[in-house]
């Protein structure tokens, strides 16, 4: 055989080699994606109640961990969208970022009209059992990214029966000491891209993911379940705020909110609803306000010692593209993530689910949404009971460290009656907050005649 044949028969022998590996990649990939497509239409035809809201999240965004694409720079923008600042190296990305995520404490916040307010009777306090341990266990997701000691909930279920008494122990040691585990207090925060952004130069396009440890989160996680238990038996919090509590949905919220404005249309009353947008509500909370509400509430002394403990000194790094900033000092912030974040930031801003007073004034809450719902004969008279309202809620704000961006209100007039004229809302400085036919409340779109009720992925 010649040199040339033979190059000839090793370059057929590669081309069919090739074209076989094409085919049967294609082939896989054909499956592959009948298999997804099989199981989601599977998925849907079985769907639950409760997973509504995560079907709509999964067909309205793109399947996506939102990190793999690399974090371009970034830039600081003024309100025409004039860069004022870049950020091009992975450090001072890693500062603007720091800046949206953790803002620093307040160095002094004003204080409320009933802060001197005598403490209500501290409730009885019985330390946890082994049982509890085991349980909060059980009910850790198994296959959740691990912290810094990477040690994921599987090997705590796996081995649960060991290391359920030693946790056990130190769950005991941390609420006599008030004391919580510097090795606890430290994680790693992941950088994630939000879906759907327009705009990913900008730092606020992006969410922090606490990587925290998962014997801490244990540990937390069974103080919590007490805090918890407290608070529903006691009725701690506003019965309307709804969110991070056993049995208080999504649906719960809106059932409440349809109810009361058809409750006002039998009497035959206008209804007029702010939707309130308080700016970075869990990074902005203050520890020592968090600390004094829980006093107030009544809540036992090992449970807020413990809590503080636990907000006090902690550490992070960022962590994005291939770069792990220097670790930074946390003073202030709820972190979401954590077992308590919920249940805690509902303490810290019940002062705000509280403030309507009158049989003609309402509200309601989903944890940091919230809303203020005004009838009367006329919007006229709404306007004045809403001013006295957001009067209330600036005080509140100015207390907590929760600034509200007024621009970014919502307002809605709704009656039955015929031909009243809608006007803007005029707050009581004189901005106004514009009336929109519909208004978006936990991803449901809700109009004027109460006539449109569905989720994002219905409408879109």
């Amino acid at each position: 055989m010649s040199r040339q044949e033979f190059q000839a028969r090793d370059t057929s022998d590669w081309e069919t080699l090739r074209n076989n590996r094409n085919t049967a990649h294609n082939t896989y990939t054909a499956a592959l994606q009948k298999a997804k497509s099989d199981h989601w239409k599977e998925w849907l035809e079985n769907i639950e109640e409760q997973d509504i809201w995560k079907a709509g999240k999964f067909a309205k965004n793109l399947l996506s961990d939102g990190g793999r694409t690399l974090i371009p720079t970034l830039h600081k923008k003024n309100m025409l969208g004039d860069v004022l600042t870049s950020f091009d190296t992975a450090e001072k990305k890693s500062a603007a970022l720091a800046e949206v995520f953790f803002p620093p404490k307040p160095a002094n916040l004003p204080t409320m009209p009933d802060d001197d307010a005598p403490i209500l009777q501290l409730l009885q306090f019985t330390m946890p059992k082994l049982h509890q341990v085991f349980r909060r266990i059980e009910k850790s997701k198994p296959h959740k990214a691990p912290g810094n000691d990477g040690i994921p909930n599987i090997v705590l279920k796996e081995a649960a029966s060991i290391l359920a008494p030693c946790l056990h122990k130190c769950l005991t040691a941390s609420i006599q000491l008030s004391y919580f585990p510097r090795a606890w207090r430290v994680w790693t925060t992941v950088v994630l891209r939000k879906p759907g952004k327009p705009d990913y130069t900008i730092p606020k396009a992006y969410r922090p993911i606490a990587l925290y440890n998962t014997m801490g989160k244990i540990v937390s996680g069974v103080v919590t379940d007490i805090a918890m238990y407290l608070t529903i038996r006691h009725s701690l919090l506003p019965a309307c705020h709804f969110g991070g509590l056993p049995g208080c949905t999504t649906t719960d919220s809106l059932l409440y909110l349809t109810h009361k404005i058809k409750d006002a249309w039998r009497s035959n009353k206008v209804v007029t609803i702010i939707f309130l947008y308080i700016a970075n509500a869990f990074p902005n909370a203050v520890t020592d306000r968090l600390i004094h509400n829980m006093q107030q509430l009544g809540y036992p002394r090992e449970i807020v010692n413990f809590f503080q403990a636990l907000l006090t000194e902690r550490y992070t790094r960022l962590q994005f593209d291939d770069f792990l900033s220097d670790i930074m000092t946390i003073d202030n912030s709820i972190g979401q993530g954590e077992s308590a974040s919920m249940l805690l930031y509902l303490i810290y801003n019940h002062g705000l689910v509280s403030i309507p007073q009158g049989c003609n004034q309402n509200r309601g809450a989903y944890v940091d949404d919230t809303f203020f719902m005004a009838t009367a004969d006329t919007y006229n008279e709404c306007d004045e009971i809403l001013n006295t309202m957001l009067d209330k809620q600036e005080i509140w704000s100015k207390a907590h460290n929760s600034p509200a961006e007024i621009s970014k209100f919502q307002c809605m007039h709704l009656t039955r009656k015929n031909n009243i004229e809608r006007t803007d809302f005029i707050r009581s400085g004189g901005q106004p907050i514009a009336c929109i036919p519909h208004a978006k409340l936990l991803g449901v779109y809700l109009d004027e005649k109460l006539a449109l009720a569905h989720s994002n992925f219905l409408c879109s």
